[in-house]
């Protein structure tokens, strides 16, 4: 559970706490001290989130005058006081605000109990019980003051969800546009705005006029700055703790974007002690400072997190503090950065215990230590004589490494002997190494142990040169000899036994970045093992990533902050036409030696454990696991049409040599493959089925009597394998008896030919070339755009880019896409820029689109975006009720031309990968000029958006913000404009004619009375009439031209 400091929003002077027996005495506390006589609330700890069966509460209590008479508890049905306050005329000053919390338990009744100890009642000060921070008020005595000695108030606590409150004042720095109810609003600071800019700046130094220099001041504290001149409240005071408790202190500066940081701050058993999010955390350029005082026995996790992934930046920046001692200073990170306080040894790699060669016994059943080798060479790790069910880890570094990080490490096992583990890890002289040692008991038996050099040849001309050996034993064999036919040769393992389905939630865009998923939400996936072995005579070498510029054999993930191996597995579906189907990639963020057993089929010996995750590859007669459960381990079945499929797993497809150029034996065997059903179950989800087993009861099709398991005897079922297709009509009735090698569209046997977008096997033909240069440029981007806006295209297999049968932006920004990052391709990722056919829309996204400023004299009409969640590539939407004549674009640092057409379709996207910056608020995205409108011009519909991920989002267009509707006429002769209408405030009348050189206009009640009369002796005006004086009803607007006399009826509605 999360805590937060009790606090006192009007500052508290004049009074001194007594330190003897002092402690919180609020019983709805959570540091309630029974045993303390004088109370001390501002050592009160109090929650901010309870348990599912009870509701948060405030309590907020507003004192006037004679303050030091009043006293409050809450009490249950059953009379027990569940939370209270300070002892009478002990705390409480005039004039005040005093907040609280509790936990109370939900469809309970509860009293509020006021009291005064003069009886004259609460002389104007007010109680207020309330839930979702101050939305839902549940108890306040009406809004009166209590009476005489004291009122009772009786309440019920019910299940609220808080997510419909928000702050609903537009003019508010929180201002929440979906809230459905109110809560409590945020501000802007003295002398800033919402943006956190100065409002008066003249220096123009980003520092306000009436503030000068903010900082902390205070020389007597640990973060005092010597160039603050104005002291910002981010000093980090003593608070006393106790002997028994530890301080830790943080201050959180924020960049631009405050509501993307947040931080947690738990111990090792996961309790989560206090934390911060937008609630706390919500101006920019503002430092925020958090103290508490925590149980010393306590080892404390504290983490900053950034939702966005771009961490804190901009003059902002982060510090926490550790007993007055700096712990961590402005980490970079861009999703998380963690530091551990008061921990105990070998709790985590800050706090690993230096170990030498040897036996050693842990103490906890996760136990780290720091090993530094004085002898290059490989090493033995191993836990074979303890009792328990053991894992080793080894790790080469510790910056933003968590205690129980089980990912990132360069050796793991966990089952070498027995349930026991054992690793062969190289260790470089000097280097530091951090072993963990993870148990299911406390004191663990292991050993560490030098093995010695690696030998063998090292000579580099020679057939057998070992990259990794030291000491040459004399080995080398040369081109000539008779044995000199060496090589690596990768097997993959049937996997088909290991496959089952699993209902996956996916929020992460880095797993569809990396091609681990085709979309977000719940996803269909089938997990399975991957088992890689390597049956030749020679290492499958890929080396380390410190040699990756000169062997190319890894990249680094932005997402997970970590050297991927980029060629490690490829998972595929093959069509009945031997089309790929995108479904899931496996990049190996570590290949290693993970059993070592040699395979008797292929008459190879078992080989020596040599490679980790610092030096990577696969030794001869040993194998590499990714097992079922890891991260990525799956393909992704959701958007899969039902039918069947080859489903193959391959590794070094593309017959690539290792970081040394050894050329594989064979690659006969780096294939294995299973037949498969994709089908939608009952539930609308997608499942699967073995195409060999169609039933799944562990009898192959070709011996099973009732292959559907229908209930009908093969003999007697007119759909014998229960595909929906009757006998006489399938191919194949009684399913696949076999799965039959994949071949492609040229009958190759694991061939890698497909058909191009024109049909053509092997053909020429790509897809998005528009301009049938064979090559994807900006010409091609543009040709899209001009045709989609002039809607001359069908959607082709050679121009829908996504797959939907539809051209939009979305199809001109996976082109972008492609252009633009092609020379980042990967192997054969299904994650490629240029590899089409996937539409992904992010949920977490939205973006919304308003109409902005309307110029009746110049005629246009701005466009405004709102996109807090994303940055945005390009979007196309089309407007209602408007002839285009231009549009401009109005966003800065986005250099593009709005493509458009005269019945409203606008078009944007940046052919350089340009990006729309985040908007908190609504901006002017571009201007529409128009040479005539209708009534009520609105935003028809929005197209496309997509952001710079190349997903579409979530789009809303605001029915609110639909402009107020025209009054026209319009002839050959003369137009005449009036808006809005309705009115409340000034009318915009807009007269061109190119005959007539007088007219006349009125405005009349319905009665005839004429309020408004003025001839105009020109060919064309604009005039602004003020109607605040006018009562709310209807008018007629009337306009006479020689003969022509032109009405309608004008509405004034005046704001109450």
């Amino acid at each position: 559970m999360r805590f937060i400091n009790f606090y006192i929003i009007l500052l508290l002077s004049n009074f001194v706490f007594s330190q003897n027996n002092s402690g919180c005495m609020d019983i709805s506390a959570l540091n309630y001290s029974p045993e303390s006589d004088i109370s001390d609330p501002l050592s009160c700890i109090y929650p901010s989130e309870c348990s599912n069966n009870q509701q948060l509460i405030m309590i907020d209590i507003l004192t006037e005058s004679w303050s030091s008479e009043i006293t409050w508890n809450i009490t249950d049905n059953e009379n027990n006081i569940v939370a209270n306050s300070p002892n009478l005329n002990s705390f409480y000053g005039d004039y005040q605000v005093y907040t609280t919390y509790a936990c109370l338990n939900i469809n309970e009744t509860y009293t509020f109990n006021s009291y005064d100890s003069y009886g004259d009642g609460w002389n104007g000060g007010l109680y207020n019980v309330s839930t979702c921070d101050g939305g839902l008020d549940i108890a306040n005595n009406n809004n009166q003051p209590p009476s005489e000695f004291g009122n009772e108030e009786t309440f019920l606590i019910s299940l609220i969800d808080c997510s419909l409150y928000g702050c609903m004042d537009i003019s508010s720095c929180n201002y929440d546009s979906n809230a459905t109810y109110p809560s409590n609003c945020i501000f802007p600071d003295l002398f800033q705005d919402c943006n956190g800019d100065c409002i008066n700046d003249i220096n123009e130094n980003s520092i306000c006029d009436e503030l000068d220099v903010f900082g902390c001041t205070d020389s007597s504290v640990v973060n005092y700055d010597e160039s603050a001149t104005f002291d910002d409240g981010s000093c980090l005071s003593n608070l006393s703790c106790s002997n028994d408790e530890i301080q830790v202190d943080i201050v959180i500066a924020t960049d631009s974007y405050p509501s993307e940081t947040s931080f947690t701050l738990n111990d090792n058993n996961g309790v989560v002690w206090n934390s911060g999010d937008s609630d706390n955390i919500n101006s920019d350029y503002t430092s925020y400072p958090f103290q508490y005082c925590l149980p010393m026995e306590g080892c404390y996790i504290f983490t900053i997190f950034d939702s966005y992934g771009d961490g804190i930046f901009s003059g902002g920046g982060i510090e926490v503090y550790y007993e007055s001692e700096l712990v961590l200073s402005n980490p970079e990170f861009q999703y998380s950065s963690s530091v551990n306080m008061n921990c105990p040894p070998g709790f985590d790699c800050n706090t690993a215990i230096e170990v030498e060669l040897g036996q050693h016994i842990t103490i906890t059943n996760d136990y780290w230590y720091l090993f530094e080798p004085e002898n290059n060479g490989q090493y033995e790790i191993n836990t074979c004589q303890s009792d328990c069910n053991t894992i080793i880890y080894v790790y080469d570094y510790c910056t933003g490494l968590l205690a129980n990080s089980s990912e990132a490490f360069i050796y793991y096992n966990d089952d070498q002997c027995d349930i026991q583990s054992q690793v062969f890890p190289l260790f470089t002289e000097g280097q530091q190494y951090f072993i963990r040692i993870a148990a299911d008991c406390n004191e663990i038996d292991w050993e560490l142990n030098y093995v010695g050099p690696i030998s063998g040849c090292t000579d580099e001309t020679a057939c057998n040169f070992n990259p990794i050996a030291e000491i040459d034993d004399e080995s080398c064999i040369y081109p000539g000899n008779i044995d000199c036919v060496n090589g690596p040769d990768l097997y993959v393992l049937p996997f088909e036994s290991t496959m089952y389905l699993e209902s996956y939630q996916n929020e992460d865009g880095c797993a569809i970045e990396e091609g681990c998923l085709t979309g977000y939400g719940n996803r269909s996936i089938i997990r399975f093992d991957t088992w890689i072995k390597n049956v030749g005579n020679q290492d499958y070498f890929i080396g380390s990533v410190d040699d990756n510029s000169n062997t190319n054999q890894f990249e680094w993930d932005e997402c997970h902050n970590h050297w991927h191996y980029k060629g490690y597995a490829e998972y595929v579906l093959f069509d009945l036409n031997g089309q790929i189907i995108p479904v899931g990639f496996k990049n190996g963020f570590c290949v290693m030696d993970l059993e070592c057993s040699g395979d008797d089929d292929y008459g190879v010996e078992a080989g020596n454990y040599t490679y980790g995750c610092s030096v990577m590859g696969i030794s001869a007669g040993c194998g590499d696991i990714y097992g079922s459960g890891l991260s990525c381990q799956w393909i992704d079945i959701t958007d899969v049409p039902d039918g069947e499929y080859t489903f193959v797993v391959r590794t070094n497809w593309d017959q690539d040599p290792d970081a040394l150029g050894n050329i594989e034996l064979s690659y006969d065997n780096n294939w294995s493959q299973t037949c498969i059903g994709v089908f939608t179950n009952q539930e609308g989800v997608k499942d699967f089925y073995i195409a060999t087993d169609v039933d799944g009861d562990g009898i192959e099709n070709i011996n099973d009597p009732d292959i559907d398991n229908d209930g009908f005897m093969n003999s007697q079922d007119q759909d014998i394998d229960g595909d929906g297709i009757l006998n006489d009509l399938d191919e194949y009735p009684y399913g696949l008896g076999d799965c039959p090698s994949y071949t492609d569209c040229f009958g190759v046997e694991f061939g890698n030919s497909q058909l191009d977008c024109n049909g053509e096997c092997g053909g020429q033909s790509v897809t998005g070339d528009m301009n049938f240069d064979f090559n994807l440029d900006i010409l091609d981007m543009q040709s899209y755009s001009s045709e989609i806006i002039s809607d001359d295209w069908l959607a082709t297999t050679c121009n829908d880019l996504d797959l939907d049968n539809e051209l939009t932006v979305s199809d001109i920004s996976l082109l972008v896409n492609c252009v633009q990052n092609y020379d980042n391709l990967t192997r054969d990722n299904q994650s490629e820029p240029c590899n089409f056919g996937l539409e992904v829309t992010n949920p977490n996204d939205t973006v919304t689109l308003s109409i902005g400023e309307i110029n009746v004299l110049e005629q246009y009409i701005d466009i405004n975006v709102l996109n807090p969640n994303n940055e945005i590539l390009g979007y196309q939407f089309k407007m209602e009720n408007i002839e285009v004549t231009s549009v401009e674009n109005l966003v800065d640092n986005y250099p593009i031309t709005p493509y458009f057409s005269n019945d409203g379709i606008i078009l944007g996207v940046s052919f350089l990968d340009s990006l729309i910056q985040k908007n908190y608020d609504p901006v002017p995205l571009c201007r529409v000029y128009f040479s005539s409108v209708e009534e009520n011009v609105c935003i028809e519909n929005i197209i496309d958006i997509v952001n710079q991920d190349y997903e579409n989002v979530v789009t809303i267009s605001d029915s609110q913000s639909c402009s107020q509707s025209f009054g026209i006429y319009s002839s050959e002769n003369f137009t005449f404009m009036f808006y809005p209408n309705p009115c409340s405030d000034k009318l915009e009348l807009k007269f061109k004619s190119n005959n007539f050189d007088k007219c006349n206009l009125q405005i009349r009640t319905l009665l005839g009375k004429s309020i408004f009369n003025e001839t105009f002796t020109t060919n064309h005006f604009h005039k602004h009439i003020s109607v605040k004086d006018f009562t709310s009803g209807v008018y007629l607007i009337e306009l006479n031209i020689d003969e022509i006399k032109l009405s309608n009826k004008l509405v004034i509605n005046q704001k109450q």
